[in-house]
């Protein structure tokens, strides 16, 4: 466990887009707004050193960000320049009972645990050629690069591993799954119904602590994309449990992470699933 700690610390570390607040302290872009059309947001520094920003709706509501940097404007300007970036530096932390909190869990944590778990296997007893493609933009536009790798590699059938929202008393019960008890299997119309039901015994053949998630059309991953790229790719959809989702304090549990990573493991080293998929 503290070399899963370690893998999903470095790679959320390195990977992360939370930027250090003393190097970028303003903010410019563009937002598109839920209805589809855009928000205007703007920045400069003012003469005491803060940043303020003004985002400018497009019903022509105007909110404003103040961040004190602690430096004056002259001191400022040597540091950066108007249009830079800004984010917030990442903390990780880890709790009692084996949870582990931070920022970019979604989905740099499935990515460490992937890493891992392939990291562990000795090449003989893959079940043929292993291809591990990092991807985003899932729940969006879906062209984060999840079709156009696909399309290049031309996978027999594909594992699709992203996290799942926990379950806490304020949601639904078939939104959610139950942290501490394991990775999630996504039985959806967007996957694969034969992989997945292989997969999951697979699982439970070796003592792999699992859980079903139904999801009855778009899983939120990017199963779908995979499944629809090409002629098709017979997809699973695996996720782990997530607490806060989408937020600065994300919440995992090592054993999910743990689990989750020898269920890949099994995936990749599974002789049944190859010959009935590697056609």
């Amino acid at each position: 466990l503290n070399n899963l700690v370690c893998c999903i610390n470095s790679l959320v570390n390195n990977v992360s887009n939370g930027l250090n607040l003393g190097s970028y302290l303003s903010l410019r872009g563009r937002l598109l707004s839920s209805s589809n059309k855009y928000m205007n947001t703007c920045s400069y520094i003012t003469a005491c050193g803060l940043v303020e920003v003004e985002i400018l709706l497009v019903c022509g509501f105007v909110d404003k960000l103040i961040i004190d940097t602690g430096y004056s404007k002259e001191e400022l300007q040597k540091i950066l320049r108007v249009g830079s970036p800004v984010g917030f530096v990442p903390k990780y932390t880890e709790l009692q009972n084996g949870r582990l909190a931070g920022k970019g869990f979604d989905n740099k944590a499935c990515g460490a645990c992937a890493v891992y778990a392939l990291s562990n296997i000795p090449k003989e007893k893959l079940a043929g050629d292993v291809y591990l493609m990092f991807s985003c933009h899932e729940e969006t536009d879906r062209n984060g690069g999840a079709a156009v790798g696909t399309f290049n590699i031309k996978p027999n059938y594909a594992m699709v591993v992203d996290v799942n929202l926990g379950r806490t008393p304020d949601v639904e019960k078939f939104d959610t799954v139950v942290m501490d008890m394991g990775a999630s299997i996504t039985f959806s119309s967007s996957v694969n119904r034969t992989l997945t039901k292989m997969t999951e015994k697979a699982a439970k053949e070796v003592g792999i602590a699992c859980q079903r998630s139904v999801c009855p059309s778009s899983t939120g991953t990017n199963a779908t994309t995979v499944n629809l790229t090409g002629k098709g790719v017979p997809t699973v959809d695996v996720g782990l449990p997530l607490y806060s989702m989408h937020t600065y304090n994300e919440v995992l549990s090592l054993f999910d992470a743990n689990e989750l990573a020898r269920l890949i493991e099994v995936f990749v080293c599974d002789t049944e699933i190859a010959e009935v998929f590697a056609k």
